[in-house]
């Protein structure tokens, strides 16, 4: 008595039981084609895996991803410290309106206990007195380009005509 049995439940294998004999054939299947020349003679298989062309432009694609990235990166920095400068030089204007509620005038030497600038902004108070004030926040920043330096002024005569009185401007 001869009996097959085919099970083509178990991926990439096929048992065939033939009386008594068991095969095993792994890849390809029986039923799937093989690919043939135009002549009838069996191609070469080609091997699994990647080309070298595919993975050199994998690699030039993240290349150029981690460009943009690095670029960005740097771009929200430049902001980062400009916003720590226009933050310092608000807190700069409530420290001199505190002390001008108490002594009636601004000052030019601010007491530490009174304001304290962030790390690497270094501020100089460049006129004060019972009219107004101006002052400059310098950033020692480490991108070596960009804007570096704000300014504010508060008072008639320390703004110009372009620019909001108690406003931080950073050119």
């Amino acid at each position: 008595m001869r009996r097959a049995f085919d099970d083509r439940s178990l991926p990439f294998s096929r048992f065939r039981l033939v009386t008594g004999e068991v095969r095993v054939t792994l890849g390809r299947r029986p039923w799937q084609a093989a690919a043939t020349r135009s002549r009838g003679a069996p191609t070469k298989r080609a091997l699994p895996g990647f080309t070298l062309i595919e993975l050199l432009l994998v690699l030039v694609i993240i290349g150029i991803l981690a460009t943009l990235a690095v670029v960005h990166i740097g771009y929200t920095k430049e902001h980062a410290y400009i916003a720590t400068m226009v933050s310092d030089l608000n807190n700069l204007e409530e420290a001199e309106e505190a002390y001008f509620v108490e002594f009636n005038t601004y000052t030019t030497s601010m007491p530490i206990d009174r304001y304290m600038p962030s790390r690497n902004d270094i501020y100089s108070i460049t006129t004060a007195d019972f009219t107004g004030w101006s002052a400059i926040v310098t950033r020692q920043n480490d991108l070596g380009a960009g804007i570096n330096t704000c300014h504010i002024a508060s008072g008639t005569d320390e703004t110009t005509a372009t620019e909001w009185p108690g406003a931080p401007y950073c050119p």
